[in-house]
């Protein structure tokens, strides 16, 4: 026999597993449209290869079989049939992530410097004190660096089909 305690524990996890299936489909349907929507939109950066040339340029419009292209020195109609891969730029690279990134390999290798210079200069001390100065000066050296670095630019694929523009 369950008591009124068990009862009540199973309705609130059967509610609440019910709410967390509802979410998880709601979630993901969402995401299936935003997938679906691979078809590049006017003003979007874009990189085609043809069989004999590469494009970059933004989309300008496009009709049921040609995309045009604005680009410099000129601009392109670049028929949809001849496209053997097309590019959606994804904007340069965030520049936080570089910082993170340099900090952290340039604090590894002041660590390193550090900890090598301990142990050949200051034999028999365990002071992690030039481990950690090395540590941050090349954190901070490496962040630095790395805000200054060029961004490149980031592409994901697309497929670009004819059909209604």
């Amino acid at each position: 026999m369950r008591t009124p305690i068990a009862c009540a524990l199973q309705a609130a996890a059967s509610t609440a597993s019910r709410r967390l299936l509802t979410q998880l489909v709601l979630l993901l349907a969402c995401h299936a449209g935003a997938w679906a929507q691979n078809e590049p939109r006017p003003g979007t950066r874009l990189r085609l290869e043809t069989a004999n040339e590469r494009f970059t340029g933004t989309l300008v419009r496009r009709s049921a079989d040609t995309l045009f292209l604005r680009a410099t020195p000129a601009d392109h109609a670049i028929p949809i049939r001849d496209i053997l891969a097309a590019r959606e730029s994804l904007g340069p690279t965030p520049r936080s992530a570089l910082v993170v990134k340099g900090g952290l390999q340039g604090g590894a290798a002041g660590a390193l410097v550090g900890a090598i210079f301990l142990g050949l200069v200051m034999e028999g001390r365990t002071d992690a004190g030039p481990t950690l100065f090395g540590a941050s000066l090349g954190a901070a050296t490496g962040a630095l660096l790395a805000f200054t670095e060029r961004r490149a630019e980031r592409w994901r694929a697309i497929e670009v089909t004819a059909g209604s523009p």
